[in-house]
């Protein structure tokens, strides 16, 4: 009896391979044709650039450009992680001068 038992899970388990086999192959095919079209977090394809990273000039830390606090600092545009940051690289400026 228990040596029937082990085989009918043995057989379940391979029929459980020789069924998921197939439907990953079938994946495949349609991700090398390009039929899958894979996706970022963002909801883009990848292979496109979904955002440039750029540094605070007070904090010095990379964030994405979308996130920025934009500034325009003596004529030249500067990007920011916060408002925090902003404010305080004025302030620092303004006493430099």
């Amino acid at each position: 009896m228990r040596i029937k038992r082990c085989s009918n899970i043995n057989a379940q388990i391979l029929n459980t391979f020789l069924c998921c086999v197939p439907i990953i192959q079938i994946f495949e095919i349609l991700d090398i044709s390009g039929y899958v079209e894979k996706k970022t977090v963002s909801g883009k394809a990848t292979g496109q650039i979904d955002d440039v990273m750029i540094k605070d000039p007070y904090c010095e830390a990379y964030f994405p450009k979308r996130n920025a606090v934009h500034s325009n600092v003596k004529g030249n545009d500067l990007y920011f992680c916060s408002k925090k940051c902003r404010d305080k690289y004025v302030a620092r400026q303004g006493q430099e001068n």
